[in-house]
């Protein structure tokens, strides 16, 4: 009797450690096949056997096959600055280096994160996005620099080659299938020799725009009192005119009968 106990005893212990082995399984199966996406992102599923798959997951909890990961990605607006031992460095149409302070922001495109995943060979974004947008910020920024010297640069044509960079930047991000939403070039620095010369050039600048506003107001206020003079004259010769006119139908008017009325009029009164 003690030995059958002890089978019996043995056989249940066995069957309760398989139930627990087959419970152990199957939460980890479940897991696997349960993937939380949170808010804000969407995720990328990878097939251990067929790789990135086209479509994409939304926030929520997803059930997928226990071969398949997904990795989300963020999709809202993020930012991202370059600035000192970071700031993007171009060399201009003369030869000149140029140290550029970068902030931007950004998002992903979500239709384009299937492709983006491949690229990344599923890198982790955070890891990655800094040398991703470093790369095409330096190949965007380098193409514009080469169009212009360091002056247009700096002072005389600033704000469009902003705007050039702008539209270049956003077109290299575009291959990766990331949103360009805004860029500023807080800072643009180059070596003491040419930031004197340069600010020498934009004191000159300043110095001949003021000029010219100056110019410009003077022929604005002569233009002024040509019209000034033209219309005084123009109101003298019309009113000149309407004399004349006048005189004319007044002579018109006078009758050799209404002359001898007039006249024997004038006789009376000086008669009386």
């Amino acid at each position: 009797m003690p030995v059958k106990s002890h089978k019996k005893r043995k056989k249940q212990w066995i069957g309760f450690a398989a139930v627990l082995v087959c419970y152990i399984l199957i939460v980890l199966l479940l897991g696997s096949c349960l993937s939380m996406v949170d808010a804000g992102h969407q995720g990328v599923v990878f097939n251990f056997f067929s790789g990135v798959q086209p479509q994409v997951l939304e926030d929520g909890l997803h059930l997928h096959w226990p071969w398949e990961s997904v990795t989300a990605y963020p999709v809202s607006t993020e930012m991202a600055t370059f600035a000192k031992g970071q700031a993007i460095s171009v060399v201009s149409k003369d030869g000149q280096r140029v140290q550029i302070d970068v902030f931007m922001s950004y998002h992903l495109q979500p239709a384009r994160l299937p492709g983006l995943m491949q690229r990344l060979h599923q890198e982790d974004w955070e890891d990655a996005r800094q040398q991703i947008l470093r790369g095409r910020l330096q190949a965007a920024m380098q193409t514009v620099a080469l169009r212009h010297s360091v002056v247009s640069l700096f002072a005389t044509q600033r704000e469009a080659v902003c705007r050039e960079i702008e539209a270049e930047v956003r077109r290299e991000l575009a291959k990766d299938g990331i949103g360009l939403e805004g860029l500023a070039l807080t800072d643009l620095r180059v070596d003491e020799r040419m930031r004197q010369r340069l600010q020498k050039l934009v004191e000159t600048d300043i110095e001949h725009q003021y000029i010219l506003r100056e110019t410009a107001n003077k022929e604005q206020l002569a233009r002024q009192r040509l019209s000034e003079a033209e219309t005084s004259r123009k109101v003298a010769l019309i009113e000149a005119q309407g004399e004349a006119e006048a005189n004319r139908l007044i002579s018109q008017s006078l009758t050799p009968e209404l002359m001898r009325y007039c006249q024997r009029g004038h006789v009376k009164s000086r008669t009386n």
